[in-house]
């Protein structure tokens, strides 16, 4: 995924495209599909996030990409990938009571996606299960996010929106840096706001959802996620440590 920002109102933006790509066999001249995955207007600037199809070899240059306004004439723009040194992520990790069953394997698996993350990128730690606690503060690297995973107990009751707010306050509004939330639930909803309300007030703060689900009923989670142009991976059973 990439996000092209500029300087302009959401309704003069037409599209994105690329161009000169290499598919993901490295064939040059492949002409990849780009879907505009969400809209996220910040003030003067609009932020398009952007899939690519089918995935490219690697970071696609930010040349790669062109904004066309609404008179055919080309946008100034920046393409940034997502997972980059420059992305902020938000865990929140479910460590309630009733998913004391998947605790493990969240464990597992947030930690192999820190430690894959690039040079630069920040990470948090919050969790859900009792009155949500930050395990870690936002810190670059891997290692105090590690700790404060390795170190957690299941007990409490979900409070899954709650949880969410104590992360997305903790992420910095940096204008053009990518922001993921990445929640590890089994819970099957946020606890009584619909979704749609919640992917807009996601969107507004320019947050992608990403969701590892571990629960059976994923329909609410999977609108939201979508509602931000994030993503949801079922995870059900051993299966969690791959969906991370």
């Amino acid at each position: 995924m990439s996000s092209s920002t500029r300087r302009a109102a959401a309704a003069a933006l037409t599209a994105v495209a690329v161009t000169g790509a290499l598919g993901p066999a490295g064939r040059a001249g492949a002409a990849p599909a780009v879907e505009v995955l969400a809209v996220q207007p910040a003030g003067g600037e609009v932020t398009l996030v952007a899939g690519v199809t089918p995935a490219p070899a690697g970071t696609l240059p930010a040349g790669a990409f062109a904004v066309t306004g609404v008179d055919g004439d080309g946008v100034p723009a920046t393409a940034t990938p997502v997972v980059s040194g420059e992305l902020v992520t938000a865990l929140v990790l479910d460590t309630s009571e009733a998913g004391a069953g998947a605790l493990q394997g969240g464990v597992n698996g947030a930690a192999s996606f820190l430690l894959q993350l690039p040079d630069g990128a920040r990470t948090l730690v919050v969790t859900d299960g009792g009155p949500p606690t930050v395990l870690a503060p936002l810190t670059t690297g891997a290692t105090t996010a590690i700790a404060a995973v390795n170190a957690v107990r299941s007990g409490g009751e979900r409070q899954t929106a709650a949880a969410l707010r104590v992360a997305m306050e903790q992420l910095p509004a940096v204008r053009g840096r990518p922001r993921v939330l990445l929640l590890h639930t089994g819970a099957a909803d946020a606890g009584g706001e619909p979704a749609d309300r919640l992917a807009a007030r996601l969107r507004a703060a320019g947050v992608l959802l990403a969701v590892v689900a571990t629960g059976p009923d994923q329909r609410y989670w999977t609108q939201v996620a979508a509602g931000t142009g994030g993503v949801l991976v079922s995870a059900p059973g051993p299966a969690t440590l791959g969906a991370f």
